[in-house]
């Protein structure tokens, strides 16, 4: 609880019709692109995801989408060099 309480955690609605069709032009998967979509709606910084084989093997992403993606493990990474560089 302590780590989605310093994240900011939030439940966002759902990304617009423009942007569906736009990550779905990317991922071409629609439960894919639904949830990338969401993901540039809710304006988040960070996308984990557990998803290889429509997801996270596609780096091309973070170049065309406005928020970076990688597994959990890379995100509680990057979560601790942020930690440390604001002296926690």
């Amino acid at each position: 609880m302590l780590l989605l309480d310093r994240v900011q955690a939030e439940i966002a609605g759902p990304g617009s019709a423009e942007r569906y069709l736009a990550c779905l032009a990317l991922a071409g998967h629609p439960g894919d692109a639904r949830i990338l979509a969401d993901a540039w709606q809710a304006g988040v910084a960070y996308l984990v995801s557990l998803n290889q084989k429509h997801i996270l093997n596609h780096p091309e992403f973070t170049n065309l989408l406005p928020y970076e993606i990688g597994a959990p493990g890379d995100f509680l990474q990057k979560f601790r060099e942020s930690l440390e560089a604001n002296g926690y």
